[in-house]
């Protein structure tokens, strides 16, 4: 067939220089601007099959607004004539469905008649409109009701809109609906919506359809999901007799598409057919669309992540690299009960899948379809586009490819439609289709662009303490028209049969104990103390989405995170804190709505967002209520802190060590400051120097969460996850599960946090329990003796438990020096004794090691340090410290530590000055070497094994521990104590510190 689309123009052409690719040399600008932005993706998620794309032109765009618009959708009289209706925004206040006649759109389109369909503004996502039988439009969307949210419509009556009605209310919420005109005549509705308590009280959300009536009144709902935990996404479809409905279904692994049948006649539903039957993928985003021979094609997102869930960083030494995600976007042909896919005609491409796009994200091509009216079968999706040599610049334009007798078209890329990862909108409409967009400036705007923001947009936001740092540009809508080439042959493509792919399953890191009723969060492990009862829930306080531009456009859209963390990570809460550096007036309205759209009675959603810099550090804001305050990164510590409301939000510092932006525990306000999290899925532990599973890049000394502790802070712990796929989590006590209690337990430190989970910990001091102040009464003329309990649980056998006493070893059990542990580093610290002057001349220190390997831990210079410092390199199993010529410090000693990782024990070599000396490593432990330096420098040399003596190999044989011990030897001043359990498998927790000051 031909390759070429041929292009109906009756909509005007227009060139728009904010939504155009920059010239090459303004996109070298960009990357030497200075720009913090941090690659923590992973590779780039390639598609396989990539073919060249070719302009489609034509495109006229709706703009010139400051009020941004988004969410387009399309919708046909019966005369063919076209409806775009779209969301415009007043941002903080809310919205409006917006409506133009598609022939009257020309130049920038601003001026085309326009009618609202909602005079009130409402808080809107996701409109969507179709056609009555009578040929009055109905457009439906999710509304916030009462906090909840809800579906609300409004009909056409004359060249106005009857007042919006709410279809559904009650506590449970009811979102995203699709409809249809069926040949019945009557309009129907499929959606999601949680509709009942599920096992253990879990609620359950399900897919629903009902027809609308006259009075715009849905009628009983059918359901129709499958799925155990989830099923969303809901479209529907009309052929004949027979309404079509696809969705996404949440199993125990993985999403899967289904689709299925129902006879509005008799009510009967055929049986659900796995379309996608993938079970090493999560199949997301469908798309669906019914010909008359009675065939139902459907395209979705496969989006495969082989370590999904894991707390193991991706760049973490002691792991092999993970493989990258891959994402591909597929589609299939259900007839008479089986599933057929597009045979590929592209080596290396499987059947089913749709090639042509250069770059896919993990949020997907977000896939729309339609069938024109020869039956050619159309596709437009996104694809993750990055400006060349830039950091941040990327955007999703948009593609558009038929499907022939040989297969898929080559794509053709829609023109400035560059914009956000959401669908765009598509209609058939004669030998083509009509296309719909939304798109902004977001791959041209340059860092100084971004920062001027317009004063009418944001002002209003400035005085509810809404501070922007980005701007992409106006948010425009695009349309434009394709058709086949004429002569273009007809026919249909030639299917094959769906294999099954069910094995290997989905990687999940709590594998067999998903049935486990505390792992799935159907049950609570509690906590009581008195009369005083707390349940422990299960979160993530650190969650970034396709918004956050520090990951290069591979993170998930924020609606899929809200989802996944629901379903997949199974948390009972969560927050999605994405970078205020990244978040620009539009995307701020977008969080602010779907954080309250996405809470449901057994999942409690937290806004909040992440304030990093280069010279405070990162930290991440969660709040008691909306998405207010916001601060902006390119102010200082202070004003962040007195921007904050005292009371209403927790600022958690994150990664604290990491050698390129530590934080500075000095400028911390511990009014706000309440946790700190210890450690990241994405990077590793930041526990202290040598810690088990120590993040490679942690190297800031004085800055890991023990240093805090020492420092004075009284900071609780929880971990998280941040950037990527991985998981760990914050473990709160809390009396219920909502936005109140969870928020008074993180203010309150009632919390510990955990890699995986399943674990327990109670940890207690005293009568006090984790996160809390004791300050024992003196019985003169002793200081009393504390009593310290831990009771713990692991989803595994344990392998190590540790009470720590102001950063020492207070109680152990399982520990052994006798098999280091490979994912501990240990320290090998070479101290220098410093004569009164600078060093005349340069010299080292060299270490060679028998058995194990070094690794550099860097050293970040503290403002007013000398520029001339000595270091460590290291090259496998030997490593040199230089002490250059004119080094002179402060102090009268200083310790220079450098990774050591091993195995077993060995020996060292250690070549000086003053001659060469071996020893053992258990020796080292011991007796540290010593010897002189030039100058009057004295050195040594120690093992600290720190963490390296957790021994996985040893395990305790229980997944319990219950252990008391007194502390006699308590002398006046204040103490912290916390738990840490280990398990078999390397999965960590924490207890929040117990903080005791005796009189």
């Amino acid at each position: 067939m031909s390759r070429r689309l041929a292009l109906l123009v009756p909509l005007a052409a227009i060139a728009l220089p904010l939504l155009a690719r920059p010239p090459p040399q303004e996109a070298a600008s960009d990357s030497a601007g200075g720009e913090e932005i941090e690659d923590v993706s992973g590779p780039a998620t390639t598609a396989a099959g990539a073919r060249p794309l070719k302009p489609l032109k034509a495109a006229a765009t709706i703009s010139g607004s400051l009020h941004p618009r988004q969410s387009p959708f399309l919708a046909a009289r019966p005369d063919g004539r076209a409806l775009l209706g779209c969301l415009q925004s007043t941002l903080g206040e809310g919205d409006y469905v917006e409506l133009r006649e598609v022939a009257e759109i020309s130049g920038a389109g601003e001026e085309a008649a326009k009618r609202r369909v909602n005079d009130a503004p409402d808080e809107i996502v996701r409109p969507v409109g179709v056609v009555d039988g009578s040929g009055r439009l109905i457009v439906l969307w999710t509304a916030l009701v009462q906090g909840r949210p809800q579906l609300r419509a409004a009909r056409e009556s004359g060249d106005r809109f009857a007042p919006p009605v709410t279809l559904t209310a009650g506590p449970a919420p009811n979102l995203n609906p699709e409809a249809v005109l069926h040949s019945d005549g009557r309009v129907w509705v499929a959606w999601e919506g949680d509709v009942a308590e599920g096992e253990g009280g879990r609620a359950n959300r399900d897919v629903l359809v009902a027809a609308l009536d006259e009075e715009l009144a849905l009628g009983a709902p059918v359901r129709v999901g499958a799925g155990r935990a989830s099923d969303l996404d809901a479209c529907i479809a009309s052929a004949g007799p027979l309404l079509w409905v696809a969705w996404t279904g949440y199993g125990t692994r993985d999403y899967d598409v289904f689709v299925r049948s129902l006879d509005p006649a008799s009510g009967e539903l055929t049986a659900p057919i796995n379309v996608s039957a993938d079970g090493g993928a999560d199949d997301l985003h469908p798309a669906l669309v019914a010909a008359p021979t009675g065939d139902a094609w459907v395209a979705w997102d496969r989006v495969a992540i082989p370590d999904r869930g894991t707390s193991v960083p991706a760049d973490a030494r002691f792991r092999a690299p993970a493989e990258p995600p891959h994402v591909t976007v597929c589609c299939a042909c259900v007839r008479g009960g089986r599933v057929l896919l597009p045979a590929s005609t592209t080596p290396g491409v499987a059947d089913g899948a749709i090639a042509g796009a250069p770059s896919l994200s993990t949020g997907g091509g977000q896939p729309r379809l339609a069938l024109d009216r020869d039956g050619r079968l159309w596709v437009a999706y996104r694809y993750l586009f990055r400006v060349p040599r830039t950091k941040s610049r990327y955007g999703f334009p948009l593609l558009v490819q038929q499907l022939g007798p040989s297969g898929w078209s080559d794509p053709f890329e829609v023109e400035e439609s560059a914009g956000m990862p959401e669908a765009a909108a598509i209609l058939a409409d004669g030998a083509g289709v009509l296309l719909a967009w939304q798109a902004d400036g977001r791959t041209v705007m340059t860092r100084r662009e971004r920062i001027e923001l317009p004063r009418k947009l944001v002002d209003p936001l400035r005085r509810r303490g809404v501070e922007f740092s980005r701007w992409n540009g106006v948010a425009a809508l695009g349309v434009a028209r394709a058709s086949a080439a004429d002569g273009a042959p007809r026919g249909d493509p030639p299917l094959v049969e769906r294999p099954l792919r069910l094995d290997p399953p989905h990687f999940h890191p709590a594998g067999d104990r998903l049935d486990d009723p505390y792992v799935r969060g159907e049950r609570h492990y509690e906590v009581a103390r008195g009369g005083e009862r707390w349940s422990v829930f299960w979160g993530d306080l650190h969650r970034h989405s396709s918004i956050s531009r520090c990951s290069i456009g591979l993170e998930p859209t924020p609606e899929d995170r809200w989802a996944s963390g629901r379903d997949v990570h199974l948390c009972d809460f969560m927050a999605l804190t994405d970078h205020t550096g990244a978040i620009d007036p539009l995307m701020w309205w977008h969080l602010d709505k779907l954080g309250w759209l996405y809470q449901t009675s057994t999942f409690c959603t937290l806004l909040g967002w992440e304030w990093s810099t280069p010279d405070w550090g990162h930290h991440n804001v969660i709040l008691r209520g909306r998405m207010a305050p916001m601060v902006s990164e390119n102010v200082a510590v202070d004003v962040l802190f007195r921007s904050l409301p005292l009371g209403d939000c927790v600022t958690i510092p994150h990664h604290p060590s990491e050698a390129a932006f530590p934080n500075d525990f000095a400028v911390v306000d511990d009014r706000f400051t309440r946790l700190i999290e210890v450690y990241q899925a994405c990077r590793g532990n930041y526990e202290f120097d040598g810690c088990f599973k120590q993040a490679p890049r942690a190297g800031a000394l004085g800055r890991f969460a023990q240093d805090a502790l020492m420092q004075g802070h009284k900071f609780g712990i929880i971990a998280s996850t941040d950037h990527g796929f991985g998981q760990a989590y914050a473990c709160v006590l809390a009396t219920k599960l909502d936005r109140a209690s969870v928020f008074e337990a993180l203010h309150a430190r009632r919390t510990y946090g955990a890699t995986t989970k399943g674990m327990f910990v109670d940890f207690r001091v005293g009568d006090a329990v984790m996160g809390e102040e004791l300050a024992p009464e003196r019985a003169p003329p002793a200081v009393p003796s504390l009593r310290i309990a831990l009771t713990a649980l692991g989803g595994a056998e344990l392998a190590d438990v540790v009470v720590f006493k102001d950063g020492r070893v207070f109680a152990a059990a399982g520990r052994s020096r006798a098999a280091a542990n490979t994912l501990a580093p240990q320290r090998l610290v070479a101290r220098l004794t410093l004569p009164s002057g600078a060093s005349t001349q340069s010299w080292s220190l060299a270490v060679r090691a028998e058995l194990g390997r070094f690794a550099t831990h860097a050293r970040r210079r503290e403002s007013g340090e000398p520029a001339v410092e000595p270091a460590w390199s290291a090259h496998g199993g030997a490593a040199v410290l230089e002490i250059p010529a004119g080094f002179a410090a402060q102090a009268p000693s200083i310790d220079l530590p450098i990774h050591y990782f091993a195995a077993d024990s060995g020996s060292f070599t250690v070549t000086a000055p003053d001659g060469e000396q071996a020893t053992g490593a258990g020796e080292l432990v011991e007796r540290p070497l010593a010897g002189r330096g030039p100058d009057g420098f004295g050195w040594s040399l120690a093992l600290d094994p720190s963490d390296a003596v957790v021994d996985l190999g040893a395990g305790l044989g229980t997944r319990e521990f219950r252990g008391e011990w007194e502390d006699p030897d308590a002398a006046p001043g204040p103490s912290w104590y916390y738990a840490r359990i280990v398990q078999v498998d390397g999965e960590i927790a924490w207890s929040s510190p117990i903080f005791v000051t005796r009189k």
